[in-house]
């Protein structure tokens, strides 16, 4: 009988041990270890305004702040990078009132994330950095010009970051800000196409949604 609890005994202390080494397995696994493969995101964002202005344009042109939507679809080539590629558009009033109508800001980037190895498994934090285009424009009308359509558009860089929260094991909430900078040096204004001088801008965004990886259902 004493031989048998000892073998029981025994066979509990090394289910305990095991246990305990899978649960420091588990708590020492980083977020980075669930960001490899294909990743799906739909965000909405909220974008600064923009003041537009510059040698080759008559007063400033300004706009205020606007949300909008966007979708991301990227890469994990490795634990720390991933590659993306992303598009959104933030639809913006006249912050001057010198026209009626709205203005479409819109972004399209390729850019990489760089996972860090902070925070606990279920928070991912990142830094961003993209190279892109950016677009202003609307269909307008004013009181001299009628109704028009107009638009600007240059490259711009951009560097943000934000944080994964993980929610389950294919889905996370995913909230950042990034900024953009850079300067419109093409402009279509009603039958007028070409180059433009123009000042550089800034262009705030936060942002909101979900990122979604099909590889993590289990």
């Amino acid at each position: 009988m004493d031989r048998g609890i000892k073998h029981t005994t025994k066979r509990a202390a090394m289910f305990v041990v095991a246990a305990l080494a899978f649960s420091t397995t588990l708590d020492a696994q980083r977020p980075l270890d669930r960001t490899r493969g294909f990743v799906l995101g739909v965000h909405t964002i909220g974008a600064t305004g923009l003041t537009v202005s510059g040698a080759d344009m008559e007063g400033d042109l300004t706009t205020s702040f606007g949300a909008g939507a966007g979708l991301m679809v990227g890469y994990g080539f490795t634990k720390s990078i991933t590659g993306y590629a992303s598009f959104d558009v933030a639809k913006q009033g006249p912050g001057n009132g010198e026209f009626d109508g709205n203005l479409g800001l819109s972004h399209i980037e390729l850019g990489a994330r760089a996972y860090l190895p902070l925070g606990t498994p279920a928070t991912m934090p990142y830094l961003t950095g993209s190279f892109g285009r950016r677009s202003l424009a609307a269909r307008v009308t004013d009181g001299f010009n009628g109704e028009f359509d107009m638009s600007f558009t240059g490259t711009a860089f951009g560097i943000g970051g934000g944080i994964e929260r993980v929610i389950s094991p294919a889905l996370a909430f995913d909230g950042g800000v990034e900024a953009t900078f850079g300067r419109f040096n093409h402009a279509e204004i009603a039958d007028m196409s070409g180059s433009i001088d123009l000042n550089g801008t800034t262009s705030i965004r936060l942002r909101a949604g979900m990122t979604w990886r099909p590889g993590r259902s289990r």
